[in-house]
């Protein structure tokens, strides 16, 4: 078992177990200095948004976010999950029509697909370019299905569906599918559109309060919504205990035609997003966000914290300061990010060499003395 992972959320077998987290900790290693932005970024939201977690736990902490996510992906393949679902709080809507999925990037979220198989609901899934033109991925979860219809034979779906949300067409694809009677599931906390993965310029955003912070967020969801007057199901896919995963709905949220589409949009996603904060509150690692939440945040309303007095602490017991800084590489340059206001600096090779010192008596004392001051040494 790797070291702070706790993995048993569900049924697998100790081979297969093993597996998962050999393959885990072989990309870990591979990619280690490639994923240190990811940590960093990731650590700097635990900072903001869980403020009451101990920096000290931030890098077990998303050892274990980033360990679910590849759990997820094992569940998006092994459709002999399927039968663990517990789907007492889930209601399909009363309607032969079409209507919108929202789901998070929570907990067992790929098996929300799973779950409209197992009933033979016609669904297509949107998804971000990156992963629509990634033909392993769609073959393996296809694969999957074919083998889970051998032994549900009722079954008559053919293939799991992609529809990119970067497709110039998606607007227009994803209106006749719906009038055919298809369920568009969309994960709304991807937070992409038809301008792709977010930046923090794209239009069409709404800022809201999410765990204590500023975010902007895009609505296109709802305006789907509201443009072909089909409802929006909130369904949160949770692992509750050992053999057990959990799939819940919410109420459906009608287009409401007293209200414009801006307004309906806005008030729409705001409402969702409070469904996604009950859940993160309640387990926050189970939520693959913290890997690009980033993005979102509002760093206008962040606010640095004082310098720590050190000014009498002797050279050699000095040490990096990992409570208030993160460091991390991209391609061949170093960087420090600051927790507080997520605001990275590049930095040269004399501060990484401080840095990672195990005695800093050996440094030298100007680029130390330099470091004392920044607070990057305390």
């Amino acid at each position: 078992m790797i070291k702070g992972i706790k993995a048993c959320f569900f049924d697998i077998d100790a081979i297969k177990l093993r597996k998962i987290e050999a393959e885990f900790k072989k990309s870990w290693m591979i990619n280690k200095r490639k994923l240190s932005a990811s940590e960093a970024f990731c650590s700097a939201s635990f900072q903001v948004f869980l403020p009451n977690m101990n920096y000290k736990d931030h890098h077990k902490n998303f050892m274990k976010v980033f360990f679910n996510s590849s759990l997820a992906k094992y569940e998006r393949l092994n459709f002999k999950l399927i039968d663990t679902i517990n789907d007492e709080d889930f209601v399909f809507p009363n309607t032969d029509k079409g209507f919108i999925i929202a789901g998070f990037h929570y907990g067992s979220y790929h098996l929300i697909s799973s779950y409209l198989i197992k009933n033979n609901k016609k669904f297509i899934v949107a998804v971000n370019e990156t992963v629509a033109v990634k033909k392993n991925i769609i073959d393996e979860s296809n694969k999957g299905l074919q083998e889970y219809k051998k032994a549900h034979p009722s079954i008559d779906i053919e293939e799991i569906q992609y529809l990119s949300v970067q497709d110039e067409l998606f607007v227009f694809k994803a209106k006749e599918l719906l009038n055919e009677g298809f369920i568009l599931l969309m994960f709304v906390d991807g937070n992409s559109g038809l301008d792709g993965i977010m930046k923090f310029e794209s239009k069409n955003r709404v800022e809201l309060s999410f765990m204590g912070q500023v975010v902007k967020v895009k609505y296109g969801l709802p305006s789907l919504s509201y443009a072909f007057n089909v409802p929006i199901l909130p369904v949160i896919s949770t692992r509750i205990r050992k053999n057990k995963m959990k799939i819940t709905s919410f109420d459906l949220i009608h287009p409401d035609r007293s209200m414009s589409r801006e307004d309906f949009s806005k008030s729409s996603i705001i409402n969702i997003y409070k469904i996604l904060e009950k859940v993160v509150k309640a387990n926050p690692l189970e939520w693959d966000g913290w890997l690009y939440i980033h993005r979102w945040l509002d760093i206008t309303n962040l606010k640095a914290t004082e310098n720590q007095s050190n000014t009498n602490k002797k050279l050699k017991k000095l040490k990096f300061n990992s409570k208030k800084y993160a460091f991390f590489s991209l391609g061949e340059n170093n960087f420090l990010l600051d927790k507080n206001t997520h605001l990275s600096y590049e930095i040269d090779a004399d501060i990484t060499d401080v840095i990672f010192s195990k005695n800093v008596t050996k440094c030298n004392r100007t680029i130390i003395q330099n470091c004392i001051e920044k607070n990057i040494l305390i």
